[in-house]
């Protein structure tokens, strides 16, 4: 075996500190990764896990990459070591197996086909037999038939018919004989498809246990569906578990116990859709392909046995409530904290499987400056972070992927936007770019120079959307020009940016806006009693306009590149109502005065003493004094 494989390990040495160090691998695919004659304490070593799986250490492609084809020094590298240690180490995610549940609805239009469905698969899953035409004793048959989604699944809403009241019926067995048609059997089953509505069973009926037209409404939460020669009944957008006779197979392979990975989280705090008014951003939702995220009555939900990873509710969430937990936007910025990007580098971006490939070919020019980063997903990539690191003083950013199969992704809006603000504010385009390692070399060819006289040096985090405002600050602050970029609906990207626009007549400053807004793109001034925006947290969600009483808000989309977008501004400002007594400002003119008008004829205004007037506390007291003469 050849063993000229050389790892890049940080280790400790004995002096208490890690060390950098190279040292001899053995390699073998698929074999866990072992170091040759190392006796120290292994804290990081350069490697692809994926590779070589079951090493006691971390292997990370991000060392080894900078290690042997990036032009950085020892103490560079070490920094870069302890980065990826802090990052791998912190990286947690629920994963375990998940057991399936087997339950299924089965709807037919004839008996006989539930019962050769029964007979086949009865023993291997639960089912729930409901016929849609006909009667059978052994099925109930259903009227009026829902089906929506449902948090696990789907729930199927339908009335049954029940002529016999089980409670009220005391067997006698008067009704069997009285019935001309012979609808009703000895296990109470009333047959209505011969019923001719006679009612000689109800007028024996000594309890008054007959109603031929009684009907109970049901409802069924089941997590698969299977129809059976059951055509033009309406479904729900999610139709990943609803199966028909032609795709028993594909509903079998889902009784499968799957590893499931959280990989992806959701931050309900900053999440702009509103559950109790179905209303807000819901981006995840429609970008999401798999159908792995949904709108629950608790918030936005994750289905994980679904997802893919693909990225796509990630790179589209504007608030950055949707995380990628195996880097997440907190990590990221943190893990360029030590990290001093070489003058007008190449950032070069891949999963494992590109950098390993990348590192193979090794056909990288040596007078360009690199650094290199695994990013498991680049799909999951939004502007904020491509924006970030060209504020750090990148030259260019490369994403390893493949630009074809990434131009419908979110993530092609996200590289569109980021270059699109970088091209408006310095004139340099094509700042990010994604290419296939095969096209590499022809991509280097161009030199790429970072404008910024000095680069961005703030690591701390809040949410992207906070970060994107302060890193476009920074920007604009470097005596660079400025540009409205207004969005069109075709794909310009900029539809999460905009202003929302106030009528100052008709805002009468009731706070309803305010407690809707989770990312305080509209905050007021207790002082000044004054309404204001931070247009660059407005992801133009739309909650603000529908939830205000007095119609007085619009939107207006795009991202305005000038400071006073990126600051609070005033929108309106109310005339306070001042309490004589002790001078507080209590309220609104606006407001009062619509109190006011409500109250009038009401008895507590012909008291002759306005106690209206007052502030809360000042108007218990005169109330009280009032009281006592």
């Amino acid at each position: 075996m050849d063993e000229a494989f050389f790892s890049c390990v940080l280790l400790d040495d004995g002096s208490g500190n890690p060390a950098l160090a190279k040292q001899r691998a053995t390699i073998e695919p698929g074999i866990a990764f072992h170091l040759k004659d190392s006796s120290e304490k292994v804290y990081l070593a350069g490697g692809f896990p994926s590779f070589t799986p079951q090493s006691t250490f971390s292997l990370s492609p991000t060392f080894q990459l900078n290690c042997d084809l990036g032009n950085l020094s020892d103490s560079e590298l070490q920094l870069i070591a302890q980065a990826e240690l802090n990052r791998l180490n912190a990286s947690t995610y629920r994963s375990y197996t998940r057991e399936v549940d087997t339950r299924v609805a089965v709807l037919a239009n004839d008996s006989s086909l539930l019962n050769d469905f029964l007979e086949t698969y009865g023993g291997v899953v639960h089912a729930e037999p409901l016929l849609l035409k006909g009667y059978d004793a052994d099925y109930p048959t259903i009227d009026n038939l829902q089906v929506e989604q449902g948090e696990n699944g789907y729930r199927l809403l339908y009335t049954v018919r029940t002529p016999i009241d089980d409670e009220k019926c005391a067997y006698c067995g008067l009704c069997g004989p009285a019935c001309p048609e012979d609808c009703l059997s000895e296990d109470l089953f009333l047959d209505l498809s011969n019923c001719s509505y006679c009612k000689k069973c109800i007028e024996v009926c000594t309890h008054d246990a007959i109603d031929l037209y009684r009907a109970e409404k049901r409802s069924l939460d089941i997590p698969a569906v299977i129809l059976l020669g059951v055509k033009n009944i309406e479904l729900p957008r999610d139709r990943s578990r609803i199966f028909s006779e032609d795709s028993l197979d594909s509903f079998f392979a889902t009784l499968i116990p799957i590893q499931v990975d959280e990989t992806v989280s959701c931050n309900p705090y900053i999440c702009q859709y509103i559950s109790r008014l179905d209303a807000g951003c819901q981006e995840c939702v429609d970008v999401c392909p798999r159908n792995a995220v949904l709108k629950t009555k608790a918030g936005i939900s994750l289905k994980h046995e679904l997802c893919s990873e693909c990225g796509s509710c990630i790179s589209s969430c504007p608030t950055g409530s949707m995380q990628y937990e195996l880097f997440d936007d907190h990590r990221f910025v943190e893990w360029f904290k030590n990290i001093p990007i070489p003058s007008n580098c190449t950032v070069i971006i891949g999963n494992e499987k590109q950098l390993h490939a990348l590192w193979w070919k090794r056909g990288l020019p040596g007078d360009v400056n690199f650094l290199f980063l695994e990013y498991p997903n680049i799909s999951a990539l939004t502007s904020m972070h491509l924006l970030f690191l060209l504020s750090l003083g990148a030259g260019k950013i490369i994403l390893l992927g493949e630009p074809d199969s990434m131009a419908s992704h979110p993530v092609a809006r996200e590289i569109q936007c980021t270059n699109t603000v970088f091209s408006s504010l310095f004139g340099q385009n094509e700042s990010v770019s994604v290419t296939t390692g095969l096209n590499l070399a022809e991509l280097l060819k161009k030199t790429y120079t970072n404008p910024l006289s000095e680069v961005y040096h703030d690591f701390s985090f809040t949410n992207r959307r906070e970060k994107l405002g302060s890193v476009l600050r920074y920007l604009i602050d470097q005596d660079a020009a400025t540009a409205d970029l207004i969005a069109d609906l075709t794909g310009q990207g900029f539809q999460s940016f905009g202003a929302v626009i106030c009528d100052a007549d008709k805002c009468t400053h009731c706070g309803a806006c305010l407690n809707e807004c989770r990312m305080n793109a509209l905050t007021t001034d207790e002082d000044t009693l004054s309404l204001n925006l931070l247009g660059i947290n407005c992801i133009q969600c739309s909650i603000c306009v529908e939830v205000c009483p007095e119609d007085a808000l619009g939107l207006k989309q795009g991202l305005q590149l000038h400071s006073s977008f990126l600051k609070p501004r005033e929108l309106t400002r109310a005339e306070a109502v001042i309490c004589p007594e002790c001078g507080k400002a209590f309220g609104t003119r606006k407001s009062f005065d619509r109190v006011i008008a409500k109250l009038q004829g009401h008895r507590s205004m012909n008291t002759g003493n306005n106690f209206f007037e007052y502030c809360d506390k000042c108007r218990v007291v005169k109330l009280f004094e009032s009281q006592q003469q």
